[in-house]
């Protein structure tokens, strides 16, 4: 229950702390989630994110005092913090995404590759079986009563 009281009293803390920092710390601090976005390389997480950071601007410049009710811009920053941190997780499922099509298309190499074996085989079978019931057909064959030549 502590944890909570603490939240509780940080949360309403936290914007009257943000109108007491200088104007390029709070720029900085609201440049954070964009920043985190361009590493992650996800156009879209960087779109989402600035959105949001471009909406929490505005927010916190349309507020005019710490007890204004500067909860809605928190929550927008929060929201372009987790946007930029889930593009990190949309890369890597493109990623993963990517790896598994080229294994898929590496597995149908293999079997096209098999598949043509096992065909060249069973023609080369299919042509032995033809030649040796030619064979037998005209008296060629391994009969019991063939006799070597003497």
């Amino acid at each position: 229950m502590h944890i909570l009281e603490w939240i509780l009293k940080t949360g309403q803390a936290l914007p009257g702390m943000l109108f007491t920092l200088p104007m390029p710390v709070l720029l900085g601090i609201l440049a954070l989630p964009l920043f985190v976005a361009t590493f992650s390389r996800s156009g879209l997480g960087i779109a989402g994110t600035g959105i949001l950071t471009v909406a929490t601007l505005v927010l916190l410049a349309r507020e005019t005092g710490p007890g204004d009710g500067s909860g809605l811009a928190l929550l927008a920053y929060a929201g372009a913090l987790i946007v930029a941190l889930n593009g990190f997780e949309a890369t890597d499922r493109r990623r993963n995404l990517a790896a598994q099509i080229e294994e898929i298309e590496q597995f149908q190499k293999d079997t096209r590759a098999f598949l043509d074996a096992l065909d060249r085989r069973a023609h080369i079978v299919d042509g032995n079986a033809i030649k040796g019931a030619e064979m037998t057909v005209s008296g060629e064959g391994t009969g019991d009563d063939a006799r070597p030549a003497t």
